[in-house]
């Protein structure tokens, strides 16, 4: 069995262009963590189980892409945070928008949702990513931290024409992905 499931570790790294470098602990349960290299060099530890059966991959390459889950149906918002001492935009995605919602007051912001698309996750997920490579210029830092503030705008991205733009253009796109 272990020589099996290196073997196969072994043969997907070489089919998607990662390098498998050794066994961390163990070589013969699904439990068993192993090091590789991902295509563009970045250093994975990852479960046996996870990388052959539940698809894991890069977690730097693929940061909130969950394969198993890329036909679930994934949001994607637009939401305004606020406090009395800051004001700003939240691009995001998640699976269950009212728990986000909950996770934003539970730090002490008020989350008003300003729009939001359903799809297939991965879609969503390309999409999520495609809006914070063109929005970069606006990024904003919330003076509290919370899961996912690297993905918070000034509230003036609102009323730049590249966001109309962007979401006319990827919206008319999403059965293209």
């Amino acid at each position: 069995m272990l020589k099996k499931q290196e073997d196969n570790i072994i043969s997907i790294c070489k089919d998607e262009g990662h390098s498998f470098v050794s066994w961390i602990y163990g070589n013969n349960s699904k439990y068993s963590k192993f090091e590789w290299l991902c295509d563009k060099g970045h250093s994975n530890k990852t479960i046996a189980k996870g990388f052959l059966k539940l698809g894991y991959r890069c977690e730097t390459c693929n940061f909130g892409y969950f394969r198993r889950n890329s036909n679930s149906l994934d949001n994607l918002y637009l939401i305004r945070l606020d406090n009395n001492k800051e004001c700003f935009i939240k691009i995001g995605r998640t699976f269950d928008i009212l728990k986000r919602i909950d996770e934003f007051k539970e730090v002490g912001y008020i989350a008003t949702v300003l729009s939001s698309v359903k799809a297939k996750h991965e879609t969503i997920y390309k999409l999520e990513k495609k809006y914070h490579e063109v929005l970069n210029e606006y990024q904003y830092t919330p003076k509290m931290k919370f899961v996912g503030w690297t993905e918070c705008y000034h509230k003036k991205v609102l009323t730049e024409l590249i966001v109309v733009s962007v979401n006319n253009f990827y919206l008319n796109q999403l059965n293209k992905f």
